[in-house]
């Protein structure tokens, strides 16, 4: 039997008798389809013990086309190097949790079942303080694990397609009691401090009134599926199960933080507001749960999240630059701040005064966690997802070390100072881990990806940054091949996104950097001016800049890259971007016919058809084009967009779009495609049917990702054979 990546592909059953010397050779053929990659041939053979000959394996490829062979080698070295099916495949950290005390931890993990046509998923409780195992909970249906705050109690959500139960389990004695059974439209959940009740939310849907289909817009956010839809507050009590609805009215509103003796909560609402930039805000609201007495405490048009001080004295607000009346923006008064670029301020209850704490902290904040006189907050701090904790008395911040470069997700004891995270590198995958936020030291609490990776070779990844022509220093970083040749020359990849959030080093993602190293890339990637967690100066730039400066950096940076690297070929090189990347590229290739190819993945080609039909189109705008619209910025709307300057495209171009994309529609990469044809342009457009603006489905993400290297592999390296089988065959 022969296997090709563990699947038979030759079978032959044949009884052979050897004479005294040797064995009648055993001949096979099969045809392989070989993509780029590191692939197994596994033979299996069966031999009589009472014979001693030796054994003997010979092996011969005979290629169909003139340079199918030239690039595949032999060996029996078990060394590998990373490929889609390591990104697809291997078991995934999809969350974790702490239990109150610190004493164990909950992760769920979700790996690939090819034969179930689907994902399997459980749970790992483990003991912190030795790192055993204590129990598993397989969990096909299990979602949204969560601790009770003051015991060894979780609740989590289970479907069965059409509607949800939210049950409590002890994880001592496995005991499970479904305390809310078949509710329809459930959303989210949240346990209360004291544990004796849940907060939830449930999604009414509107009545449809024309059964033809006619639908009156109401608002421009009208447009938007499930834009009707009405989300409430309930509370579940504990543990009799009863249960009380907590809010109404025409807003549909979520909890936002509960008072540290969980008497009151404090909720939001979003209101349509057409008069003021981003054209919607935000109300908070102060509600005691057992007299219903109900306050308003502020609103926003650029504030997210709050949480609860533990004196119960003030909250933590987390929001842009210019919410309270612009107390957190710390820019000349002719630049318009990146809203994205998320401050925290201190709200006093009592007075409602309001202090900026961050005005001089240059990473943007993602979350909070709130203890004592310390406040722990996660950070995109420039490429970097850092834990930094703030004092409030010495109005202080200091970075925690935390052993990785991204923390995917963190999780905070309640009662001692034990948190427990996951995290990755550029070169190096994620694990668990805890720390003690008091002494800072860090300890591996399980590796789900040990295995996998035990023998794959991975390149090193290294910082490498230039000074713009304006003086600015833009940074970066470079994958390098694994086993990399100097001296040799390499085809180049350069990957930016520049929209509102840097490229940050997680292992992984979408854009798998390593995975096209390992397909014999250099990949530089570069922060062009506009990301948050550089300071309100650097994330100022996005507003209403659209490919200015931001198209400017990728094409000097690449310049100034290929003349520092000799390694680098001039003559292979493309660049690839997404979403406001897909937009970048568009943008750079009507500036320069430097690249070789070009992607473009749900890219925005005419800025005014983006700002009136996606989802969120115009309100993105009001952040990314503030104060700018067509009928006052022709310049912006008309000028940057790639379809107003189509003749100026050279480059081969490869167009990516999902057909149900809410976010950029998918006209955005029709149009330029027929305008480069017309033209008489090499371009190409691939559409993946029923996805959104992230391809997510197993299969088609496993082509898509492999289309971007087939496309790059017939441009870069003259290898059109995998692009021709994928879409010509």
């Amino acid at each position: 039997m022969a296997y090709f990546d563990g699947e038979a592909v030759l079978t032959k059953s044949i009884i052979q008798k050897p004479d005294s010397i040797e064995c009648t050779p055993g001949i096979g053929t099969g045809e392989l389809l070989i993509e780029t990659g590191k692939h197994i041939l596994l033979i299996k053979a069966l031999s009589n013990s009472n014979h001693n000959t030796d054994w003997n394996l010979e092996i011969s490829l005979n290629g169909v086309g003139e340079d199918s062979l030239q690039n595949i080698t032999i060996t029996t070295d078990n060394k590998d190097y990373t490929n889609v099916g390591d990104l697809l495949d291997n078991p995934k950290v999809k969350g974790l949790s702490v239990s109150y005390d610190g004493k164990y931890a909950a992760v769920s993990i979700s790996q690939r079942n090819n034969k179930k046509n689907g994902n399997e998923n459980w749970i790992k409780i483990i003991n912190i303080k030795n790192g055993d195992e204590v129990r598993t909970f397989r969990a096909e249906s299990m979602r949204h694990f969560s601790w009770s705050p003051v015991n060894y109690d979780f609740a989590y959500l289970s479907s069965n397609g059409k509607a949800t139960t939210l049950s409590i389990a002890n994880i001592l004695n496995g005991n499970v009691n479904p305390i809310l059974k078949d509710i329809k439209n459930f959303g989210g959940f949240s346990w209360s401090p004291s544990g004796d009740y849940i907060i939830y939310n449930i999604t009414e849907k509107p009545n449809k009134s024309d059964v033809l289909g006619f639908k009156k817009y109401d608002v421009p956010q009208s447009h938007i599926k499930g834009w009707d839809d009405k989300s409430y507050i309930y509370i579940l009590n504990l543990p009799n199960g009863t249960t009380r609805r907590l809010t109404s009215g025409s807003n549909s509103t979520y909890l936002s933080a509960y008072s540290p003796d969980g008497k009151k909560i404090i909720y939001s609402e979003n209101e349509v507001d057409l008069n003021e930039r981003p054209f919607s805000k935000s109300i908070f609201y102060l509600l005691d749960i057992e007299s219903m007495e109900l306050d308003s405490l502020f609103e926003s048009h650029f504030s997210s999240r709050v949480i609860w001080s533990e004196d119960s004295n003030k909250i933590l607000v987390m929001g842009g630059p210019s919410c309270f009346s612009k107390i957190g923006n710390n820019l000349e008064s002719n630049l318009i701040p990146n809203e994205y670029d998320t401050q925290a301020y201190l709200y006093s209850l009592k007075d409602k005064k309001v202090k900026p704490i961050t005005l001089d902290f240059n990473p943007s904040i993602k979350s909070a966690y709130w203890k004592g006189d310390d406040i722990f907050f996660l950070t995109t701090d420039k490429s970097f997802i850092h834990l930094y904790k703030f004092n409030i008395e010495d109005n202080k911040f200091d970075i925690i070390d935390t052993g990785v470069e991204y923390i995917q997700s963190i999780s905070y004891s309640k009662v001692n100072d034990i948190a427990i995270y996951s995290g990755s590198s550029s070169n190096a995958p994620t694990k668990v881990y805890q720390i003690d936020l008091n002494t800072g030291e860090y300890n591996l609490l399980l590796d789900a990806d040990s295995k996998n990776y035990d023998k794959i070779i991975l390149g090193e990844v290294k910082d490498w940054n230039f000074t713009s022509s304006k003086g600015k220093e833009i940074i970066g970083r470079v994958y390098y091949p694994p086993n990399f040749n100097q001296s040799k020359k390499y085809p180049v990849m350069v990957y930016y996104y520049g929209g509102t959030s840097p490229v940050t080093r997680e292992f992984e993602g979408r854009y798998p950097k390593n995975i096209w190293a390992a397909n014999g890339y250099v990949v530089y990637v570069l922060q062009p001016s506009g990301t948050v967690g550089f300071g309100q100066n650097f994330s100022a730039v996005h507003v209403n800049d659209w490919g200015k400066t931001t198209a400017q950096e990728v094409i000097e940076g690449t310049k100034i890259f290929l003349e520092n690297h000799q390694f680098a070929d001039p003559k292979r090189i493309g660049c690839i971007g997404a979403s406001y990347g897909g937009f970048l590229t568009l943008n750079i290739l009507t500036k320069t016919d430097m690249f070789t190819a070009a992607v473009s993945h749900a890219g925005i080609s005419s800025i005014t058809s983006y700002w009136g039909e996606g989802y969120w189109g115009y309100s993105y705008s009001a952040f990314a084009t503030a104060f700018s619209f067509p009928w006052n910025r022709k310049d912006i709307y008309v000028e940057h967009s790639a379809l107003y300057n189509a003749d100026k495209i050279k480059t081969p171009l490869l167009l990516l779009h999902g057909s149900a994309d809410t976010n950029v529609p998918p006209g955005e990469s029709i149009q330029i495609y027929n305008a480069l044809k017309l033209l008489g342009n090499d371009v190409e457009l691939i559409e993946i049917a029923d996805q959104n603006h992230h391809i997510m489905e197993y299969g088609k993400r496993k082509k898509w990702t492999k289309t971007i290297i087939a496309y790059f592999d017939k441009y870069l390296k003259n290898q059109p054979d995998w692009w021709n089988h994928l879409y010509n065959d």
